[in-house]
């Protein structure tokens, strides 16, 4: 009976173990993976006028796009382990194939970004962008979560 235990306790734990160059990889894919990128839009078609916000979330190599308005904007979340990881941020009026503004953040990890801005406004800060058709405005920032 004690020898089944200590076979079993041996099975167990030869499985469970790895080689630390193999933990050290899981432990970096993990905690990158457990990360994500919060970004909000907030538009409005008049000074005046109350705010509409979107939320985008991205994970690992994820994009999206909102439109909001009088603007069109794509964001996108790509990770790596050999280069700088980065998030695109850009954007175009409605209609227009053309990039009004593009932004590029890069960092190591998702786990390294901190949330330097004051209000709330995340790791990029608030940014505005005004349309030349119109009074819309758009207001934008992304934060660590």
């Amino acid at each position: 009976m004690l020898s089944q235990c200590f076979l079993w306790l041996l099975i167990a734990l030869t499985f469970n173990s790895s080689s630390p160059a193999t933990a050290d990889l899981q432990s970096r894919s993990k905690t990158a993976g457990a990360k994500a990128i919060a970004c909000h839009f907030a538009y409005r078609s008049a000074p005046r006028e109350g705010m509409i916000v979107k939320d985008v979330f991205l994970k690992e190599n994820e994009s999206a796009e909102v439109e909001q308005g009088d603007f069109v904007v794509t964001t996108k979340l790509v990770l790596s382990r050999f280069e700088a990881s980065s998030l695109l941020i850009q954007l175009k009026l409605k209609n227009s194939a053309k990039i009004s503004s593009q932004e590029l953040y890069q960092f190591r990890s998702v786990s390294d970004l901190q949330n330097s801005f004051s209000g709330g406004h995340g790791f990029t800060g608030l940014n505005y962008r005004y349309s030349l058709h119109s009074e819309a405005e758009l207001q934008y920032w992304c934060t660590a979560d």
